[in-house]
């Protein structure tokens, strides 16, 4: 039967209080349940300011940790170069130096992905899983250093400056595995599961992913069998990255 004063349509909503009256028993409060600082502080304050002082750092010490080793890298001969195979895709994929500025981008993905990060433990699975892929990709450019094809010499005088500028600082030796298809799978898998993206924002940034990773066979920067190779460590990093960050909260 209905609780006198309380018709049996019409409310939705039930006052506790005037419940236990009813019955003839005390109220039943329920305990709150502790919210950790990290979990609390998403809700205060812009998601870019989350945590400034560590994201400033784990730039600082990526941005060094990546481009000086990869750098040296270029420079070192200690082992013989094998050439990449090229696979009917790679052939049917034009060579197009305008896409360069797409390729380039992932300079600006990279720090993006740290930066919409909110909590405290997945920036530091962040930076290790980033440090251990690139420890990888850097074993594989010392004792397995790999080169693709590139437009002839002749060619390059007449490209596009952004392309000229591209192989000046990027030798063609470290191509395998793809550490550009790396960072752009990691970087991007990470800023969508911190973020929680709808479907409009996922859309967009997998859009963006896949820009990049064309762009690396456009300007034949890489090649098929180097991004799949890449992608896939990429890929490997980012579901670490989650594993850590689950412990790092506890």
């Amino acid at each position: 039967m209905p609780l006198s004063g309380y018709p049996r349509w019409g409310r939705t909503r039930v006052d506790g209080d005037a419940i236990a009256a009813h019955r003839g028993s005390p109220a039943v409060t329920m305990p709150a349940v502790p919210v950790s600082n990290e979990e609390s502080h998403a809700g205060h304050g812009p998601r870019l300011h989350a945590h400034l002082s560590l994201k400033v750092a784990v730039m600082l010490g990526l941005t060094v940790g990546i481009v000086g080793p990869y750098g040296l890298l270029q420079r070192v001969d200690a082992f013989p170069l094998w050439v990449l195979p090229i696979l009917p895709l790679d052939r049917a994929i034009e060579f197009a130096p305008a896409w360069t500025p797409v390729y380039l981008s992932v300079c600006a993905l990279v720090p993006l992905s740290i930066l919409v990060a909110d909590r405290r433990s997945d920036l530091r699975g962040f930076a290790w899983s980033l440090a251990g892929m690139c420890v990888i990709h850097y074993a594989f450019f010392f004792f397995l250093p790999a080169e693709g094809p590139r437009p002839p010499a002749t060619e390059v005088s007449e490209l596009a400056s952004s392309y000229r500028w591209l192989i000046s600082v990027d030798a063609s030796r470290n191509a395998f595995p793809s550490l550009h298809a790396a960072l752009t799978v990691f970087c991007l898998g990470f800023a969508l599961r911190v973020t929680q993206s709808g479907r409009t924002w996922r859309a967009a940034g997998i859009c963006w992913g896949a820009a990049i990773l064309f762009g690396t066979l456009a300007t034949k920067q890489h090649f098929v069998v180097d991004i799949l190779a890449g992608g896939g460590l990429g890929a490997i990093a980012h579901a670490t990255a989650q594993r850590l960050a689950i412990r790092f909260a506890d």
